[in-house]
């Protein structure tokens, strides 16, 4: 695991990067953010270096990433905003049964993301936040409900601290299993439309925050068709819900619509022919228009900004049980609007930095970058051992998003500054009864032959591989 920083940028100085505390290193694992705020609280001591495991599985050039886990408390985490912050505070205050509750997951989601954990007096303090609308307050502590607030605004120019206030009260315990043929199935997204919990390698699952009474849930997975049944639950006695899939078709929708006029949505249907073939021989079904959900949708080219019913209609796929893979480009290659593509991904709990990424691992040319370090453990990336990318942008996600791949420890991103650390460039989790992955660019996906080996991008390394492995998980 490697040092993250966080770069402060006060109106009157020059930015200087400021070290997380260990234990929010911990939670974020390989995820890396920069926040361009006012003031921040995180302590002016650096951590002593630390040293990676010695790797033992698959291969001895692979590093596993540790997974990812809310350790509470942690110092608030920020994504990058790419411009100063002029907004106000927000103060949130979490209590059950009128006492504070320590140790309460927060995420705050929409124009600015940050998260955090409460403390002993069941408060946490974010800020400065970006003022705008549409805010939204994740709140999950185990053993309690999950409480998502209503939509809320914070103001420009404001110095007054927001404050949003939460009773929790006791969540129902539910756990089952998902199977299809009498086998487990791996990866299926168990939902009651708020929390998710994906389903271990034996198909077991435990679903945690549900609220007590009649629950509807739902099971998903690309290749399985949706399942739903409706339960009782209740916050003494341990519910069981059990699942058993059909199989579906497996269908992609591979979305260029956003690209920003015909011949640029032209050329990248081009670049994506030889992905398109190689998956109709492994049996997909690729579509041009939005497909339904419990499938895949590929979102790539995103040069202008989607109209709300855009926002809302990718967003509603996944929360209904459909998987959203959105490619990144790095500096607005190929006309890629960063910041359009935020408007998306920052009510989903993700954000593509508008950075590039190098990596020293190549010096000759240190935009292609190979990728050497992955959550092993995690069946997205099973038995990825070399991921090949050409230059990327990093990604940041909130958990349950996780951190599935990154760069060497010697990568470094070129914005206001340089500073050398672990990258992340692919992001994944669930998300209501969905899924959402963001990759840090669209190379590995194309039939370009960005290093002018003979061969396109997607047959590099374990380009291929992977994609197989995002799609399917």
């Amino acid at each position: 695991m490697n040092r993250f920083c966080v770069s402060v940028r006060p109106k009157t100085s020059a930015a200087r990067p400021v070290p997380l505390t260990p234990t929010a290193r911990l939670l974020l694992g390989g995820l890396w953010a920069l926040a361009t705020v006012q003031s921040c609280t995180f302590p002016d001591t650096r951590p002593s270096p630390i040293v990676w495991p010695t790797p033992t599985s698959p291969a001895p050039s692979v590093a596993a990433l540790e997974p990812l886990r809310p350790s509470q408390p942690v110092a608030p985490v920020y994504a990058d905003l790419g411009f100063e912050v002029h907004g106000g505070g927000l103060l949130i205050d979490v209590r059950a049964a009128g006492k504070p509750v320590e140790g309460a997951w927060v995420r705050l989601l929409g124009p600015s993301l940050a998260a955090g954990g409460t403390k002993a007096n069941g408060q946490l303090t974010l800020s400065p936040i970006l003022p705008g609308s549409d805010y939204r307050l994740w709140i999950t502590t185990p053993g309690l409900q999950t409480v998502i607030s209503n939509p809320f605004t914070l103001k420009a120019n404001s110095t007054d601290t927001l404050t949003q206030r939460f009773e929790l009260k006791a969540a129902g315990r539910l756990r089952g299993r998902v199977v299809a043929d009498g086998q487990g199935v791996a990866g299926a997204v168990v939902s009651d439309g708020l929390n998710s919990a994906v389903s271990d390698p034996t198909g077991e699952y435990e679903l945690p925050g549900v609220a007590p009474g009649q629950v509807r849930l739902t099971a998903s997975k690309p290749r399985f068709q949706l399942a739903n049944q409706t339960i009782a639950v209740s916050a003494t006695v341990p519910a069981v819900a059990d699942f058993s899939l059909s199989p579906a078709p497996a269908t992609l929708t591979l979305d260029t619509s956003l690209a920003a006029n015909e011949t640029q949505r032209l050329a990248w249907n081009d670049r994506f022919r030889g992905l398109s073939r190689q998956l109709a021989a492994s049996g997909w079904t690729i579509k041009e228009a939005p497909a339904e959900p419990a499938t895949v949708w590929v979102l790539a080219g995103v040069a202008r900004d989607l109209t709300r019913q855009e926002i809302e209609r990718l967003t509603d796929f996944v929360s209904q049980g459909g998987k959203l893979i959105v490619l990144g480009e790095w500096g607005g290659s190929a006309g890629f609007r960063t910041s359009a593509a935020n408007t998306l991904l920052h009510g989903l709990g993700a954000h593509l930095a508008p950075d590039l990424v190098r990596d020293f691992v190549n010096p000759k040319n240190p935009n292609w970058i190979t990728v050497q370090r992955f959550l092993s453990s995690h069946p997205s990336v099973a038995e990825v051992r070399s991921w090949r990318v050409y230059g990327a942008s990093s990604v940041f996600g909130l958990w349950p998003l996780q951190s599935l791949a990154e760069t060497s420890k010697d990568a470094f991103r070129l914005q206001s500054s340089s500073q050398t650390a672990s990258q992340s460039l692919l992001v994944g989790g669930p998300f209501k009864a969905g899924k959402v992955i963001v990759v840090g660019d669209t190379s590995c996906f194309t039939d370009e032959d960005s290093d002018r080996d003979g061969q396109p991008n997607l047959a590099d390394g374990d380009n291929f591989r992977l994609v197989e492995r995002l799609l399917s998980w």
